[in-house]
């Protein structure tokens, strides 16, 4: 049950960034005027040997993202450590939140909203960029559907699905 609490609030978490985006969305000038292109020309870092790459520009969240798969074993170490190396590169720092304490720890649950209802084990690391103006968060997720049929091993599963996406952070502009 505790397990299942982390995951909603991680998804609430998720769901409040993109709605506190929303008031740059009608600021026709501005700073948030000149985030498109910034977030645009962001280089996204892509891990090894992956599969399925797809990168998207979302104009009206102002939103960057690259998703693909990856053949690696849980818990996926290595894809983690890429990511931090690479961000820390382009001078972002890992991002914490206090009412968000589950980043960086493997979450499991059912996902009942895919047909067969898959087992997921899902990791989100969260990194901000000096100017605390723009975040990227990184989702790690392997599925298994076949967990009703026997135990599940997790080092068994070598199907990573990645999924790295780059926003404005509109709450580290207040103040300034």
């Amino acid at each position: 049950m505790t397990r299942y609490l982390l995951v909603i609030i991680k998804f609430m978490f998720v769901i409040i960034i993109v709605q506190l985006i929303n008031p740059c969305i009608y600021e026709p000038r501005g700073r948030c005027a000149e985030l498109p292109s910034d977030i645009s020309s962001f280089p996204i870092p892509i891990f090894q040997s992956v599969e399925n790459a797809v990168t998207r520009l979302d104009n009206i969240t102002m939103s960057k993202s690259t998703s693909y798969d990856v053949s690696i074993f849980y818990p996926a170490k290595p894809v983690l450590s890429f990511y931090d190396y690479e961000m820390m590169k382009l001078g972002y720092r890992p991002f914490f939140h206090n009412l968000y304490r589950c980043d960086r720890t493997w979450q499991s649950y059912i996902d009942g909203t895919t047909s067969g209802d898959p087992r997921v084990e899902q990791l989100v690391a969260s990194w901000i960029d000096p100017n605390d103006s723009r975040i990227a968060v990184l989702t790690l997720k392997y599925y298994w559907y076949e967990h009703k049929t026997g135990p599940i091993i997790l080092e068994d599963n070598n199907k990573l699905k990645v999924v790295f996406h780059i926003m404005p952070y509109p709450l580290g502009r207040q103040g300034k």
